[in-house]
């Protein structure tokens, strides 16, 4: 059974995602794929990172589009014609998100080992606010970070100096955060959708999905 969600942000943006399909065979057969992109998965030397593609191309026709609609920049951001796209996936779920305006979005399975690379993105004034020392605050954090970083779509970035998470609401599952870069200061919104796994006795294996706009 095919677990796809969509999710209508708001009048011109657009959330679908889905439990990853593991039947390489059916998602081939389900899609048109350009000859570029039949080239790119045939290079793919693990499963795990063909049915990520596969299952990417599938959201994209749920969504309206065809792979060969799906192009990428030099720094390897995704992009559509007429419309902003921005593409994510963990061991369980492929995301994407798309609008008319820019977009970012990141899933991931909450994972203990987070808390080793804890120092490399949460900065004081984080530390201050959040409770870093949960797995879920920390793995939410992280997913925000990794959406603005996809969302500014820029280099050298510092994820402790240049992204800054400002409001963590669980309840209502909203995020607020801001960018500084460039003598300029962005502030972005978003969702916190937590993605239970209903075997696991406790939260750990629950993925938490954020994204972000302006």
């Amino acid at each position: 059974m095919i677990d796809l969600r969509e999710i209508i942000v708001n009048s011109s943006t657009k959330l679908f995602y889905i439990e990853i399909i593991t039947d390489l065979n059916m998602l081939y057969n389900s899609i048109v794929l350009s000859d570029e992109s039949k080239i790119r998965l045939n290079s793919f030397s693990s499963d795990k990172r063909k049915l990520e593609f596969l299952n990417t191309r599938f959201l994209l026709k749920k969504a309206g589009y065809n792979d060969s609609d799906l192009k990428y920049k030099q720094n390897g951001a995704p992009f559509l014609k007429n419309a902003f796209i921005s593409i994510s996936h963990s061991k369980n779920y492929v995301a994407i998100i798309l609008g008319d305006k820019k977009v970012g979005i990141d899933i991931e399975l909450q994972r203990n080992q987070i808390f080793k690379i804890a120092h490399k993105f949460i900065n004081e004034e984080e530390k201050k606010k959040f409770d870093t020392t949960l797995l879920q605050t920390l793995t939410i954090i992280w997913n925000a970070k990794e959406a603005m970083f996809k969302w500014c779509s820029k280099q050298n970035i510092d994820f402790r100096k240049n992204l800054n998470v400002t409001k963590i609401d669980l309840e209502n599952s909203v995020i607020e955060s801001e960018i500084i870069f460039d003598n300029q200061k962005i502030k972005l919104h978003g969702a916190i959708i937590i993605l239970k796994n209903n075997i696991s006795e406790n939260n750990i294996e629950d993925n938490i999905m954020v994204y972000i706009m302006e």
